[in-house]
């Protein structure tokens, strides 16, 4: 009986509202871009056939701050952000490539007081939008992110939690601290990525045939692969100083997959970077 009433006491305590619209469906036309940056909580990006950014999922806050919790958006030249608003956290406009490397950036970190203050809540997205919209997604603790299809260029940013992508050919950056980093590109690679974790490994499978160039650098991980590779010459630099001609060659390993092309760039610290083929 006790367990019961503490059971029903911390439910009534909690207001977590599942399902519903987190934004009203918002119509993208002249929209050149979407960013959507959670704290806490996890992203699911899935295509939409309509031209319309729909976002539904669940706000879980103690019944104390939840008025003090919802999702806004605004737009910022050509740029729809979708970002949390919240008691300790405050919009900061910065450039588009700055919303775009990093969409946690369009926060104002400073002054908001102590991390360990940040009321306790949780955002679980569920995005669609049309995959023709260069899109940039992130969160900070206790969430995963997920693409699945989506052929616009692509920033995926975690730091507590997993990246997973699936049918895509345009990522240009995904990177997280701690947590997995899974990768399946579906068609020709035209431009450059960018893709690290700290404390998990890197997941990226190709289609057979698929020309790219590779580069892999790690701490204490290495780079295993399924693939006729070709090696490349390591990258070095030279200066001059009072001593003379400087050389510094590159850390990284480079490698070329067909006819090479774009580089995609593996970083890990304490992971490895696995490359596999898969045929269509």
């Amino acid at each position: 009986m006790t367990k019961l009433f503490y059971l029903i006491l911390f439910t009534l305590s909690q207001s977590s509202l599942i399902g519903q619209d987190l934004i009203e469906p918002t119509d993208l036309k002249g929209v050149k871009a979407v960013v959507v940056a959670n704290i806490s909580g996890g992203i699911e990006v899935t295509p939409n056939n309509s031209p319309r950014l729909k976002i539904k999922g669940s706000i879980d806050a103690d019944k104390k701050i939840r008025d003090e919790i919802s999702v806004k958006k605004v737009m910022y030249n050509d740029t729809l952000i979708v970002y949390i608003e919240s008691p300790l956290t405050r919009l900061k406009l910065w450039d588009n490539e700055d919303h775009f490397r990093d969409s946690w950036a369009v926060y104002d970190w400073q002054n908001q007081g102590n991390c360990e203050d940040m009321p306790d809540f949780r955002i679980d997205m569920k995005v669609q939008l049309p995959i023709d919209i260069p899109l940039s997604i992130s969160t900070i603790n206790d969430g995963d992110l997920s693409v699945d299809s989506y052929q616009a260029p692509l920033w995926v940013n975690n730091i507590n939690g997993s990246i997973s992508i699936n049918k895509a050919n345009d990522v240009r950056r995904a990177r997280t601290i701690n947590g997995d980093v899974d990768i399946y590109f579906d068609d020709e690679i035209n431009h450059d990525g960018d893709f690290y974790t700290l404390n998990g490994n890197i997941n990226a499978y190709y289609r057979s045939g698929t020309d790219v160039n590779f580069s892999f650098k790690s701490f204490n991980g290495d780079f295993y692969t399924d693939m006729e590779l070709e090696t490349l010459p390591s990258v070095t630099k030279t200066s001059n100083n009072s001593k003379g001609l400087k050389l510094k060659i590159s850390e990284s390993i480079r490698m070329k997959m067909g006819q090479g092309g774009a580089w995609h760039q593996f970083e890990t610290f304490n992971g490895d970077a696995i490359v596999r083929s898969y045929n269509n």
